[in-house]
């Protein structure tokens, strides 16, 4: 009973962390186009392209970044998610440990 919550608790925290990047995101990418409406203010015609190119490029980085995130922690997700079936069994420990190598290499 205490492990089933514990892993509860776990998933909700590894969601809330997913939902707080995605607003980080977002906040990256509101800030973009606001830096995007001042310049065109400001510059007129004369390197709107490029301007509008760097801040894309911003854009689409932070994605990435966020993507990573995700990529990393669906492992430690779905381990969650075969220990509360399965228990802890040896194919499930050999997992945790893929797991807990991708939690490792996003915090470095």
């Amino acid at each position: 009973m205490r492990r089933s919550v514990l892993q509860l608790l776990r998933f909700f925290a590894s969601q809330l962390q997913h939902w707080l990047y995605y607003k980080i995101y977002l906040a990256v990418r509101h800030h973009a186009n606001q830096m995007h409406a001042l310049q065109v203010q400001q510059e007129g015609q004369n390197g709107e392209m490029a301007n509008a190119a760097r801040l894309t490029k911003s854009e689409v980085g932070t994605l990435y970044v966020y993507l990573m995130f995700l990529v990393c922690y669906l492992p430690n997700t779905c381990f969650y998610f075969a220990i509360s079936n399965s228990g802890w069994s040896t194919n499930v420990q050999i997992f945790a440990s893929y797991a807990a190598t991708l939690v490792f290499l996003i915090h470095c």
